[in-house]
């Protein structure tokens, strides 16, 4: 269900960018409890911290480090993040 909202702020600045954002959000929003909520309980879940925002967060670093892989188990992959990211800004192989 789309919540209206109405804002009588003089923030001009501010009611530009809520005006922007909240449909995003939204979407957002609706993404994780259709593809992160497997029980549909109202309890979503992340599978990466990328989906969070806060990959770089020291909050993952002890969760994150407990993880073991094996390189000859991950299968071959083409990486998305190359086509519209610039190579400064995405981690590295």
């Amino acid at each position: 269900m789309l919540h209206i909202i109405s804002f009588t702020d003089d923030n001009n600045e501010a009611l530009s960018f809520a005006s922007k954002m909240y449909l995003k959000l939204k979407k957002w929003h609706d993404f994780l409890y259709r593809e992160r909520d497997p029980n549909n309980e109202g309890i979503i879940y992340i599978r990466h911290p990328w989906e969070s925002g806060m990959d770089n967060s020291p909050a993952f670093d002890d969760v994150l480090e407990k993880i073991q892989s094996n390189a000859a188990q991950i299968p071959d992959y083409e990486r998305e993040d190359i086509k519209f990211v610039d190579k400064g800004q995405r981690p590295s192989d």
